[in-house]
């Protein structure tokens, strides 16, 4: 596992690569763009940026911008040498687009509390094993941390770990899954939450849309399952598959694994099979950006229109890809990285927080947003 460490805070912390993906998010973050959280039932997309050189869905993180850049930089000058809390993050799992996206994200809200931040990461394409997350745990603490965001294994040695760090007034914050609790005590947890209510929302969206066609024909819904390790996307399938079944449309499943490409050809597959589709979803990010290259042929080739949805981050990466579905379930990283600092700083200063703290999923859908220009009053008569 890799060891960054970076003071949050100011822009002399942008470090690009050679390739700079990671570099031109952080740019964004510090420019401060905002209106990407809305709770509101519609949505308008937020100024898209610049061309990087990993696109969202690719199945591919821009590591090459995070892991190039050590050191420090920002607000030493504020604080005495070593005052300031060191908060480190510690991943169990490769990282994807979201979790560099978090990462970024995570160095600018921590940096609002002038904090050190340490980055403790897998090599490219490996996960870490039980017995390396719990070394590297007890390493951040022999580091003399001051707080701890860990992606955790179920693992009795990982908890040991854990544990051992908060027995020692270590302030520990789980990421999307917690451990058993020991001895009537247990950690908080930062998770998303309101997944089924928001796969609900995305369905019966869907199907009203889709009735509005009228067609003599109906066809099938399908939905684009994404195989990988996370979370929340088996959570997402079953959040949006259930409500279409109990309204008794039929539908198929289609499982891939890797980025939007794989995506795309089980799809393309399918419908050489069977073309008759009215409603595509997919229950993360990777899925609908393989469906939107089909969205779009057929569009072009003016074959029958279908309603597309389903649950994706809603953020500077995302609103080219956003803007071709009918509604969406917005997985806000953004949002996720402000509550899990507001946290970790509560704990910190000796807080108590929520066993689980919760950043829910927000539904969104498209709308139209054309008003026909009034019409002017007629003049009266002339005599």
């Amino acid at each position: 596992m890799k060891t960054y460490v970076r003071r949050a805070a100011g822009p002399r912390g942008i470090v690009g690569s050679a390739k700079g993906s990671a570099a031109v998010l952080v740019a964004f973050f510090l420019a401060g763009i905002s209106g990407c959280d809305s709770d509101s039932g519609s949505f308008v997309p937020p100024p898209p940026r610049p061309e990087s050189g990993t696109t969202i869905g690719s199945g591919k993180a821009p590591t090459d911008g995070i892991a190039s850049r050590t050191g420090t930089a920002g607000a030493e000058s504020h604080r005495p040498r070593g005052s300031a809390p060191v908060v480190e993050l510690i991943l169990a799992r490769p990282a994807d687009t979201d979790r560099q996206y978090l990462i970024i994200a995570l160095r600018r809200e921590l940096g609002l509390i002038r904090s050190v931040f340490r980055i403790e990461e897998p090599e490219p394409g490996q996960g870490a094993s039980p017995a390396r997350l719990a070394g590297a745990i007890r390493s951040a603490v022999g580091r003399g941390v001051s707080g701890l965001l860990v992606e955790p294994l179920d693992d009795p040695a990982v908890a040991d770990a854990l544990y051992e760090a908060a027995g020692r007034g270590i302030a520990v914050l789980l990421l999307d899954r917690g451990v058993p609790p020991r001895e009537g005590r247990s950690l908080p947890r930062i998770e998303y939450q309101a997944i089924v209510d928001v796969g609900g929302q995305i369905a019966a969206d869907c199907l009203e849309a889709d009735r509005s066609y009228h067609r003599t024909r109906p066809g099938r819904a399908i939905i684009l399952h994404h195989r990988v390790e996370d979370a929340y996307v088996d959570r997402c399938l079953a959040a949006l598959r259930d409500p279409l079944k109990a309204a008794g449309k039929p539908i198929q499943i289609l499982e891939f694994e890797g980025g939007a490409e794989k995506a795309t050809e089980v799809l393309r597959r399918a419908l050489e099979a069977d073309p008759k589709m009215d409603i595509l979803l997919a229950d993360d990010v990777y899925g609908l950006a393989g469906a939107r290259t089909i969205y779009q042929e057929w569009a072009r080739e003016a074959r029958p229109e279908f309603v597309f949805a389903g649950f994706a981050p809603y953020d500077n990466r995302s609103p080219e890809l956003l803007s071709h579905v009918q509604a969406f379930g917005n997985r806000s990283v953004e949002k996720y990285a402000t509550r899990a600092a507001k946290a970790i700083q509560s704990l910190l200063d000796g807080k108590k927080v929520d066993d689980v703290v919760g950043v829910p999923m927000t539904f969104h859908r498209k709308n139209i947003l054309f008003v026909p220009a009034a019409r002017k009053p007629a003049e009266p008569a002339k005599k």
